[in-house]
This record gives structure tokens, C-alpha cells and sequence, in this order.
């Protein structure tokens, strides 16, 4: 759930960054530093927890293939 949060408002903070100032200039110059900080914080952390997701994966098939070449005939001990 997290990462679909951070996903989403990552995505929609960098759709927003262009109209945004054109839509509601006023608005935006009171908004822009937060926002823009915000929007960047949910980039990164959307990386780091895509990472984190994929990592137990790419362990689990390094591990996997390192008991298999063990298991195979001929293989070396």
C-alpha cells in the first residue's frame, strides 16, 4: 500500500510540475519549494522501495542457482 501511495503521488507530482504554474501562478509561488520537494521525495523513495521489493527476489534466484550447479552431475565440490 505504501508503495502504490509514494507511486502515485510521485507520478502526479511530476504531471503537476509543468501545468501547475501556468494554472495557478499565484498559488505556485507560495507552493513551489514544498511541492517541488515533496514531488522529488516521492520519486526517490519510490526507487528505493522498488529496490527493496526486488532485492528478496534477485537473492532468492542468485541462491537458487548456486545450489543448482552443486546439484548437477559432474559439477565440481
Amino acid at each position: 500500500m505504501l508503495y502504490a501511495v509514494v507511486k502515485a503521488t510521485a507520478f502526479a507530482g511530476l504531471a503537476l510540475q509543468h501545468s501547475f504554474p501556468q494554472w495557478l501562478p499565484a498559488l505556485w509561488a507560495y507552493v513551489d519549494r514544498p511541492f517541488t520537494a515533496l514531488t522529488y521525495l516521492c520519486v526517490y523513495l519510490a526507487v528505493v522501495l522498488c529496490i527493496a521489493r526486488g532485492a528478496p527476489v534477485i537473492a532468492e534466484f542468485v541462491y537458487a542457482q548456486r545450489h543448482d550447479i552443486l546439484r548437477r552431475p559432474g559439477a565440481r565440490h
